[in-house]
């Protein structure tokens, strides 16, 4: 009988699953259509440009929607709500702090690094369909006069709170790879994060990332030229 020889590979060389292949690709491509939405807001030439982003952008809100409700444990709404009540949570431990005689100031960065990030994440997805749907309603002419300035209005000052979350985000981004040595964006390319131990995500979905990246190429080439 022959033996079997152990692994030579050593032990979390390719690390852990923790982003599927469609959660990326709807990551990327929301992020895409939105700086196209930006790019293309301020002039008429474009304006098309402009108004089939924010539709991509919409869809893609949609499917993060359905994945929220029916999709992996790690995209649910729930995650998006604990995300917020741990910021909470560290800005009143934070503001406990600031009144101690010996603030704990490395115990709370250390904090802020495991929920900056995932606040900011959170607050921009609900900036989102506000900011959609005042798009939307301006772009179908909807209501009186004083109505579709007022959405026009609207949808430019949550246009530029979402420019501020999407700086942020990346802000913190960048804070958090430098605090721990290591890109914090990575696990949004890879799918994965280093260091051994199981998968937080078992299913890749590369099957529903083809259908995803499909769906938009079939949709822009359907729309252009508009």
């Amino acid at each position: 009988m022959s033996a079997v020889m152990p692994s030579t590979e050593p032990q979390g060389v390719r690390g852990r699953r923790v982003t599927d292949s469609a959660t990326r690709l709807t990551h990327g491509l929301m992020a895409l259509s939105f700086a196209l939405a930006w790019l293309t807001g301020d002039t008429e030439r474009w304006r098309d440009v402009h108004v089939l982003s924010g539709y991509t952008l919409a869809a893609l809100l949609l499917l993060r929607l359905a994945d929220a409700l029916w999709g992996p444990r790690r995209l649910s709404w729930r995650q998006v709500a604990r995300q917020l009540g741990d910021a909470a949570r560290w800005a009143l431990a934070a503001w406990a702090q600031l009144r101690a005689p010996l603030p704990d100031w490395m115990g709370l960065a250390r904090r802020a690094q495991s929920v900056a990030l995932g606040a900011i994440t959170a607050a921009l997805l609900l900036c989102l369909p506000p900011l959609l749907a005042c798009g939307w309603l301006g772009d179908q002419d909807w209501g009186p006069q004083w109505l579709q300035e007022a959405l026009l209005e609207g949808h430019e000052a949550l246009a530029d709170g979402a420019l501020a979350l999407v700086g942020a985000h990346l802000l913190a981004l960048l804070l958090l790879s430098l605090l721990r040595q290591r890109n914090a964006g990575a696990p949004m390319l890879s799918g994965r994060v280093p260091g051994a131990g199981p998968d937080l995500v078992t299913q890749p979905r590369h099957g529903r990332a083809v259908l995803i990246g499909l769906a938009v190429g079939l949709l822009w080439c359907w729309q252009w030229p508009l």
